[in-house]
């Protein structure tokens, strides 16, 4: 209540609030559901190797029942696999596994205890009266990850969850390792990799934060998310690039690349109120862009093709050689 401040005298004043946003509620996005409150669209996303629990309610922006494994982590012990998160906020682990002297070790630990679902291995100074040393970490989770929040700056882990790489693979060694949370499904590739399909190296990893963006012959854009189903990503424009603008086509994806229809627009740039998450991504429209199928994969040999049954490495006239199809298949 205000009763210096001439111009609200007689009024409330609101001097503090919270939650700020949607991921600043405790597990906003359920088990294994990682949030990100930088985007519009895809605030909630499961971790690679995870589906949601209830489909329908996720697709209707009830995040609450969380993720759940694609497979079960001990089903197949040559197939697991770590991923790793960077500047994560993470609920507490259940286990500090105090006899780890490397990485290796604490992974290994991991490995050995079918409940675990995630490891961070932490090496600090530690300052005392006998100089300073470096003192190690393990720390374990056992039984969920939950309150999952990407890009936060404070007290942040280096997770690797643990999952089986059949389920952010598939069937193709050509699939680019996942950058954060997101999948980079065949054919999309990072740029001067060797995964994927050289036509669609306009994908950039920042290894440090975990984001992933899109590139452009004139700029760079975040990536929020990436849909294998439906052959579709969504970016976040800038400034005039926005949905507005987009008819106007100053936005431009060039082939293999086309922009979508769907836009979502930031319906309160001119409006006087609005929530604390539209405050927050006031200018940030996001644009999908899909991709096209792309061609049969280049090869040198018959053995690059072996994740394309019944094909061969051949070259139509003057072409390429690629993985065609044998006699009598298509």
């Amino acid at each position: 209540w205000d009763d210096h401040n001439n111009s609200y005298k007689g009024q409330w004043s609101l001097l503090w609030s919270a939650p700020i946003d949607n991921c600043s509620v405790y597990n906003f996005c359920g088990y294994f559901g990682s949030c990100n409150g930088n985007n519009r669209l895809a605030v909630c996303k499961c971790l690679p190797g995870f589906k949601p629990s209830s489909p329908d309610n996720w697709n209707y922006g009830d995040f609450s029942g969380g993720c759940t494994r694609k497979s079960s982590i001990c089903a197949k012990e040559r197939d697991t696999y770590f991923f790793n998160l960077t500047m994560m906020k993470v609920g507490k682990p259940e286990t500090l596994f105090e006899d780890a002297k490397s990485e290796d070790d604490c992974k290994k630990e991991c490995l050995n205890n079918c409940q675990c679902q995630a490891y961070s291995y932490i090496v600090q100074a530690d300052i005392s009266r006998r100089g300073c040393a470096n003192s190690s970490m393990c720390w374990l989770w056992t039984v969920v990850l939950r309150n999952l929040q990407e890009e936060y700056s404070q007290g942040v882990h280096d997770l690797h969850v643990r999952i089986l790489a059949s389920d952010i693979f598939g069937s193709t060694a050509r699939n680019c390792e996942p950058c954060g949370t997101n999948i980079i499904p065949y054919p999309l590739s990072f740029t001067g990799s060797n995964c994927g399909d050289p036509a669609y190296s306009n994908f950039l990893c920042n290894s440090s934060t975990g984001q992933l963006s899109f590139h452009t012959a004139t700029d760079s854009y975040r990536v929020t998310s990436i849909n294998p189903d439906t052959q579709r990503f969504v970016i976040q424009a800038k400034g005039a690039e926005n949905c507005g603008a987009r008819n106007s086509r100053q936005l431009k994806a060039s082939f293999p690349f086309y922009v979508n229809n769907l836009c979502y627009v930031d319906t309160n740039s001119t409006s006087s109120s609005s929530s604390a998450d539209d405050e927050l991504l006031r200018g940030r429209d996001e644009v999908e862009i899909g991709w096209y199928p792309p061609l049969e994969p280049i090869c040198n040999s018959s053995s690059d093709c072996k994740d394309w049954p019944n094909s061969s490495c051949n070259a139509r006239t003057n072409e390429t050689k690629r993985c065609l199809c044998n006699p009598y298949y298509i």
